[in-house]
């Protein structure tokens, strides 16, 4: 059995990750203060310690916004960290498995970007990325990046946890209609990453995972407010605007689609239409909510 050590404890993936493994006692899940990835020391005492087979990296910085203000903080972990595992993954014959995301490209295609097309980044966090997946990709001795997109789920702060607080407090929203990308639930990512674990790739390679289908960010609040009145019985008005009015510090892509032919042509089943696994978390946190007395913010 592959000892596996999960970097990014307390990440929506990472916990994701802990509920599709069922309490696997092979997983080993560690946060930023048991394991600091932009200290070299700190990573290879723990690869000395648990002598893992395989590591998931699902640490990263990923707030796009301050990102532009953050540059070293954001090289730091999605480079610098990267750097760190990538080089002390070889040095124990260690397997690597690095998420990435759609933000490496620049959204002027007008079809889904495949594995091998070129990164071209439009603000300082997909430059950051790009860099550590590069790094991988030169050095690593075995890995697979995995590139994803508009990650949500039940756990964490997100923009599917994000919506439902903000309807719930002001019934009424604004958001953004002409940014089209792969809404994508972290469980279904973490059941393909554990699927792809299992079946032990052997080559190294990039391919790209997300759920079925595309949307904008205005289509996905529509989707959730719709659920939150079947919930509520109480009307909920979404309503749609342009990136442009948002005077946002970091541009991003206006079509970053990601092409799953290749995940397709590995014959991966367990793939569901976003709608659906989205329509299943807003129930799923609404329900806890109800149930044990929390808001949609505690978890």
């Amino acid at each position: 059995m592959n000892r596996i050590l999960v970097i990014g404890k307390s990440g929506q993936l990472a916990r994701s990750l802990q509920v599709s493994s069922s309490g696997n006692p092979s997983l080993v899940f560690m946060s930023k203060e048991e394991l600091d990835i932009s200290d070299k020391e700190s990573v290879r005492a723990r690869f000395l310690s648990l002598k893992p087979d395989v590591v998931i990296n699902c640490a990263g910085y990923t707030n796009v916004e301050l990102a532009e203000e953050q540059v070293e903080d954001a090289e730091k972990v999605n480079f610098v960290g990267i750097k760190n595992i990538v080089d002390t993954c070889n040095l124990f014959k260690t397997k690597l498995y690095h998420i990435s995301t759609d933000y490496v490209f620049n959204g002027e295609k007008t079809k889904p970007y495949i594995e091998t097309d070129d990164c071209c980044p439009l603000n300082m966090y997909g430059k950051t990325k790009a860099k550590g997946d590069e790094y991988v990709r030169q050095n690593c001795e075995k890995y697979i990046i995995i590139r994803t997109a508009w990650l949500y789920s039940p756990f964490g702060n997100n923009f599917l946890k994000a919506i439902l607080n903000k309807l719930e407090q002001e019934n009424e929203l604004y958001v953004v209609a002409d940014q089209i990308g792969s809404p994508t639930s972290a469980v279904s990512l973490a059941e393909f990453v554990l699927w792809a674990i299992d079946k032990e790739f052997l080559k190294n390679l990039v391919i790209n995972f997300t759920d079925i289908g595309s949307g904008t960010w205005f289509d996905m609040a529509k989707e959730i407010s719709e659920q939150l009145t079947q919930f509520t019985n109480k009307t909920y008005k979404v309503n749609k605007i342009d990136t442009s009015s948002l005077k946002l510090k970091a541009s991003r892509p206006k079509y970053s689609v990601l092409s799953t032919d290749y995940l397709e042509s590995i014959n991966y089943s367990q793939r569901y239409r976003w709608q659906e696994t989205l329509r299943q978390h807003v129930k799923d946190i609404l329900n806890s909510r109800n149930k044990n007395g929390y808001s949609s913010t505690s978890t």
